[in-house]
């Protein structure tokens, strides 16, 4: 049993059996239960709004978090790529293609993808260890990404990617396989295209005069936990072949279907709504592929150069030398 000392410990019991436990009275020597954190009394708590809406920072319903990608942050890594979401950060590296001995012979590739929460990436301090959460997103990401990659070009190989989670405020999920597929395109894995994720949400809105329900894009970890929030559907898209390698649904939808004429139901709604912002952030993910292309030949160049300056000075003979033997 481990121990911690505490500080003092103000106690309103007055009875010899508080003076017993705690030593001399208002003071705690040693306790071995865990210290819960603080809660605000509910008078304390700022009051919850009735709708989403108005977003925070003025966000549209059908826009996704500003999303910052930049690849090549992982030195040593055949390739590697950095996402972040407003508070939703999370860094990729990917090793591979490998031909190993040990492996059986196989005429198509294996891939491995492993999710780690660093241990401050939410509110409550996370364990070392794997958690079963890490596990089911590891096989989840292993499924999808798998989809994606053209394993057959890749006989007797396996591609490993490393996803670490910095900082989780919602929509993890959908930006650890973006981030994934953009390091594999960063390592010039061969991939049908690139893969791309994001998460529609149906909420409940009374306040809106014309209509009591309404879709909104990536959600963050507030907005999934307010009262109004009805169910969410995250996808990964497949532009070329349009198709989703992962499709996963929480929650009800209404049995009122949507104003607009185009969707039949809710659920088409959210569909259609997911596969734009997808398409918008493969967009993205191709800009900053193509930064990271001009990044790369700049370094080789200053490399180069630097290389030939170096080569330069140490072959040069100095003016004072030439007479000597």
């Amino acid at each position: 049993m481990a121990y911690s000392l505490l500080p003092p410990l103000r106690c309103s019991h007055q009875n010899s059996a508080c003076s017993r436990a705690t030593g001399e009275h208002g003071t705690a020597i040693a306790r071995s239960i865990a210290m819960e954190p603080y809660r605000p009394r509910r008078k304390d708590l700022p009051p919850v709004p009735l709708s989403l809406l108005p977003r925070p920072n003025n966000r549209a319903v059908s826009a996704v978090r500003p999303t910052f990608m930049r690849t090549g942050v992982v030195h040593g890594a055949a390739g590697s790529a950095y996402i972040e979401q407003e508070h939703t950060k999370l860094v990729c590296s990917v090793f591979g293609p490998r031909w190993s001995k040990r492996m059986e012979y196989s005429e198509t590739g294996q891939f491995a993808c492993d999710v780690k929460y660093a241990v401050t990436a939410q509110h409550k301090r996370r364990r070392r260890a794997q958690g079963d959460d890490e596990k089911v997103a590891s096989s989840t990401l292993t499924q999808t990404l798998a989809a994606a990659i053209r394993l057959e070009q890749y006989p007797k190989s396996y591609i490993e990617a490393y996803v670490l989670v910095l900082e989780d405020d919602g929509g993890v999920l959908p930006a650890a396989i973006t981030a994934v597929s953009l390091a594999l395109a960063d390592a010039q894995v061969e991939m049908i295209d690139l893969l791309a994720a994001t998460s529609a949400h149906l909420v409940h809105t009374p306040d809106a005069p014309d209509a009591q329900h309404a879709v909104l894009l990536d959600c963050s970890a507030a907005e999934q936990q307010h009262p109004s929030h009805l169910a969410s559907l995250a996808l990964a898209h497949l532009s070329a072949t349009h198709s989703y390698p992962h499709l996963q649904m929480y929650g009800a939808l209404p049995a009122a279907s949507p104003p607009a004429a185009a969707d039949d139901d809710w659920f088409d709604a959210l569909m259609a709504a997911a596969t734009g912002a997808c398409e918008q952030l493969v967009a993205s993910m191709r800009v900053a592929l193509r930064e990271g292309m001009v990044r790369k030949v700049k370094e080789a160049e200053a490399k180069e150069a630097l290389d030939r300056e170096l080569e330069d000075s140490t072959t040069a003979v100095p003016s004072g030398e030439h007479g000597a033997v």
